[in-house]
């Protein structure tokens, strides 16, 4: 089985397994692409480096070279835009992974729309997603997985000594870069300012993944406030460390949790969000987050196994 992953990104195309920018970059979905190499599946990648519509359009003709020169039995698009560039060919039948802002934001929305309805089969990260889009039929609800083995429990005092951070402040781990409106920066920095002693570090996705281990492990929480997501990967990275999580009800993050002790669901109000943060770090320990990743199948390697079996009844139909 031989398919081909069409995805966004600026970086130079490279396989699995290669100590390349790609696995940087897009590291969930080069760990999915590993897993499903030792399931038998061969893969090569088409990137489109250009952003907006008319970017991925600019791409059409690129598109349609790579198919000629090769053969495979599927495309899988991760993002809408990118299943809409995929589908805009006629040689191959194609899976669409959908991933948040593709349908959380209405105008993408729309073009995405567009895509399911011509895509063999779609993809959606979490339920919250799938039923935003209106589509039920030739639709499944797969969230990436995470590689457990790149993410374990180290003991806090251990990663600080590794980062160099602090030994006695408290460090709450903003999810990303606080430059993404949706990721609204403003409600972690107003809570933090209320909690006592507590830095707010952001994860800039710049670090490669052993290093994200790390720095998770070195916090005392991690702090998602988003206005919108899909099925954010730091909250299972946490889950998988061991780490308390504070976030908004976004995505599939209440389903992820559930009832971990040290894990909390907080509103937009920066008190609720500041008192929440300080029984996090109260906590004071490891939860048992790792092993309802585990109960979730949220392992890369049984997620893999479910985007498999989709790619077997997209070619079997």
């Amino acid at each position: 089985m031989r398919v081909l992953i069409v995805c966004g990104g600026n970086t130079t195309g490279t396989l699995p397994g290669q100590p390349k920018p790609f696995e940087k970059k897009q590291p969930f979905i080069h760990e999915q692409m590993v897993a499903l190499q030792k399931l038998g599946v061969e893969f090569d990648i088409f990137l489109i480096k250009q952003k907006g519509l008319k970017g991925y359009l600019k791409s059409w003709k690129l598109l349609l070279e790579k198919l000629s020169n090769n053969n495979f039995d599927l495309i899988h698009a991760i993002y809408g835009l990118s299943g809409f560039l995929s589908i805009l060919q006629f040689k191959c039948p194609v899976v669409i992974t959908f991933l948040g802002c593709d349908i959380n934001v209405w105008n993408i929305r729309i073009i995405s729309r567009f895509a399911m309805i011509r895509s063999s089969h779609n993809i959606f990260v979490s339920e919250m997603l799938r039923k935003k889009s209106f589509q039920k039929s030739d639709s499944t609800v797969i969230p990436f997985g995470i590689d457990l083995s790149k993410m374990s429990m180290i003991n806090k005092h251990d990663a600080r000594a590794i980062m160099n951070l602090e030994k006695d402040q408290n460090i709450c781990l903003f999810s990303s870069k606080k430059e993404r409106f949706e990721k609204n920066y403003s409600l972690a920095e107003k809570a933090v300012n209320i909690s006592d002693n507590t830095k707010l570090m952001e994860l800039t996705g710049q670090h490669a993944k052993e290093e994200v281990n790390i720095i998770i492990n070195a916090s005392d929480c991690v702090l998602l406030t988003s206005f919108r997501e899909g099925s954010p990967q730091i909250i299972k990275e946490a889950m998988a460390c061991g780490c308390p999580i504070v976030s908004t009800d976004v995505g599939d993050v209440k389903k992820i949790i559930g009832d971990t002790k040290g894990c909390f669901i907080v509103s937009y109000d920066p008190h609720d969000v500041a008192d929440k943060i300080i029984k996090a770090i109260d906590f004071s320990g490891k939860t048992n987050g790792r092993q309802r990743i585990k109960m979730l199948g949220l392992d890369v390697h049984t997620i893999a196994d479910k985007v498999k079996n989709v790619y077997k009844k997209v070619l079997n139909n």
